[in-house]
């Protein structure tokens, strides 16, 4: 016999989801749910958040994106690594660009 265990914090968790769904049948979707980043989007913009001047300078250097360039999962595993390599703790995420098939890059410090 398995028994499932859980940790408060997953356990609360579980809790909070289905607080959050709806009842079956009510689900509806929105137009603003449908709008997600494509599989390889063009950089529309790049941010940065919590990181110097002289931080942005070197990591435009290394990662070797620039707006116009397609963000592509070897694009996407480029910036990573260099990242890493220019500080520990500097991360990236992406999000939906103003326009179809754009993405905004932020690249931000973990800390």
């Amino acid at each position: 016999m398995k028994i499932a265990t859980f940790t408060r914090c997953a356990a609360s968790a579980l809790l909070s989801a289905a607080l959050l769904v709806p009842a079956f049948g009510q689900v509806r979707a929105t137009q603003s749910s449908a709008i997600d980043v494509p599989y390889s989007a063009v950089v529309e913009t790049i941010e940065f958040k919590d990181v110097t001047a002289a931080q942005q300078k070197l990591v435009l250097e290394r990662i070797g994106v620039r707006v116009g360039d397609k963000l592509d999962v070897e694009a996407r595993h480029r910036i990573g690594r260099e990242l890493g390599k220019v500080q520990k703790g500097l991360v990236f995420s992406y999000k939906a660009g103003s326009r179809s098939g754009t993405a905004t890059l932020i690249i931000s410090s973990d800390c």
